[in-house]
């Protein structure tokens, strides 16, 4: 294995790893929800927007819920796949 090689091996194990603490944090679509933050004034921290009023956009906020979760198995199988190749 070349020091390239081994570069990007580590690279792509540093993707997966954080890939994968995503997928574990939103595990279970029944109980995790796509939704939007909002910067609070007094605070440099975010909290999600009014619940009720996203509501409104459920349908919307679900579809792409599961296109970001499909893409998330995507490419953890494309780096596992390069790491094959390696």
């Amino acid at each position: 294995m070349t020091k390239e090689q081994y570069k990007r091996a580590c690279e792509i194990n540093t993707r997966l790893k954080q890939l994968e603490q995503v997928q574990e944090e939103i595990r279970g679509a029944a109980t995790k929800r796509l939704t939007y933050t909002c910067k609070r004034i007094t605070d440099s921290d975010y909290s999600p927007c009014n619940p009720h009023i996203m509501g409104y956009i459920d349908n919307l906020l679900d579809v792409h819920d599961k296109m970001i979760r499909a893409e998330i198995r995507n490419e953890i199988a494309s780096l596992e796949r390069e790491i094959e190749s390696l």
